[in-house]
């Protein structure tokens, strides 16, 4: 499959499952982990940064989110297969996610 074709199929993948899970942090970094390991052809990688820097916005805004919900007293982690499950535990941090953005933007220019 061409390197087009695999993103495609890649994104495609990346959109259902947030479709379906919902955009929990940790479910936000996880999707830009897959979408940082995406082989692509040199003149394409426009696009894993395009897409990364968009994951980020949506990061830090999910964060806050989170962060003032919890603040209310909500609890997002009543269950492991609830709408809010794992928020929070195991997951990369914002700073590996930066890190991926640096390596495209390094790769970009």
């Amino acid at each position: 499959m061409s390197s087009v074709g695999s993103a495609e199929k890649a994104f495609a993948s990346f959109q259902q499952r947030l479709q379906e899970n919902g955009r929990t942090v940790s479910k936000l970094k996880h999707e830009a982990e897959q979408i940082g390991a995406i082989c692509l052809e040199e003149d394409l990688s426009w696009l894993r940064h395009s897409f990364l820097s968009i994951l980020q916005g949506e990061i830090d805004w999910e964060t806050e989110i989170e962060g003032a919900l919890e603040k209310c007293g909500v609890n997002l982690r009543l269950s492991e297969r609830g709408a809010f499950s794992g928020c929070g535990s195991g997951n990369k941090s914002t700073s590996t996610i930066n890190h991926l953005l640096k390596a495209e933007t390094i790769r970009v220019l």
